[in-house]
């Protein structure tokens, strides 16, 4: 079944009306008619939105909260992996070498240095040329 037009008597202001003789053409309605229907079922959606609201919050952020815990947990098992990583690369270094307090250190502070210039990009070869004594972003 159609929806049918119905001929309305509406009280505007004359302001009101201007804007709509102003606009509804670059708004690509074919009447003012047209144009004013458009911008009140525009108005109801929008009040919908605002009323429900208070649904649609909770949804999302449970959404929202979900995605974060996801995250969270992806996050905790690579840095679990990492850490596993560099324990096995300690105890390989501690078994091998004979490093005392002091050498280790200065090696932490100038890592602690270059990770803070670098925003923690420091790969193998960089550290194999910073120990050569070269410049490590040197390819």
């Amino acid at each position: 079944m159609e929806d049918k037009h119905i001929r309305h008597s509406t009280w505007l202001k004359e302001s009101t009306v201007k804007l709509v003789e102003q606009y509804y053409e670059s708004d690509q309605c074919k009447s003012k008619s047209a144009f004013i229907e458009k911008a009140i079922l525009y108005y109801v959606n929008y009040l919908y939105l605002e009323r429900n609201m208070d649904v649609l919050s909770p949804v999302l952020m449970s959404s929202l909260r979900a995605i974060s815990e996801e995250n969270t947990t992806r996050i905790m098992r690579i840095v679990f992996k990492m850490a596993v990583e560099l324990g096995v690369i300690n105890n390989i270094v501690a078994f091998r070498f004979d490093i005392s307090e002091k050498d280790i250190k200065m090696v932490r502070d100038e890592c602690i240095k270059e990770l803070e210039k670098t925003n923690g990009i420091f790969d193998l070869k960089k550290a194999i040329n910073w120990q050569k004594g070269d410049d490590p972003w040197q390819d």
